[in-house]
């Protein structure tokens, strides 16, 4: 059985060989993806993600965490102060997909920003991304995903 880690502050994670996620660590936020969804002590002992199956990868941000699925769907879950979770407005922190994606080959999550690499090669991040991230320079915060845009980098 293979299994994969990651980690945020405060919580920790792990992609088990069946496809199923297990977290456990800080409650705060919802970054474990599970009960109890309001801050509380910590939850030492690792637990099942109910919901989300399937999935080949993960990533932790600073609070939140996304999870590629074998079909090439994104879930996330955790704290969406800067719209990391990338499923738009008003949004909980308990796991959810991200409608907006698909045929995604790889993810990557840091700080209150997620990247996913789709199948045509095109990259695309929400969260907490910075004005060289965005067409025209003029927000740092994007609640869905949006085309990586960096001088020198084209996406065609």
């Amino acid at each position: 059985m293979n299994a994969f880690a990651a980690g945020g502050e405060g919580f920790s994670a792990a992609l088990l060989g069946d496809g199923t996620v297990m977290t456990w660590g800080t409650t705060a936020n919802g970054v474990l993806g599970r009960p109890p969804w309001t801050e509380g002590p910590p939850r030492p002992t690792p637990a099942v993600v109910p919901g989300v199956s399937g999935i080949r990868a993960i990533a932790a941000g600073l609070g939140h965490m996304i999870a590629l699925t074998a079909t090439g769907t994104v879930f996330s879950w955790g704290a969406d102060a800067d719209g990391q979770l990338g499923r738009g407005d008003n949004v909980t922190s308990r796991p959810g997909l991200i409608t907006s994606l698909s045929e995604v080959q790889s993810i990557c999550a840091c700080d209150q920003t997620s990247i996913a690499v789709l199948a045509s090669v095109h990259v695309m991040t929400w969260g907490a991304v910075r004005p060289w991230n965005r067409p025209g320079g003029s927000s740092r915060v994007s609640r869905t995903p949006v085309p990586l845009s960096v001088d020198g980098l084209g996406q065609t």
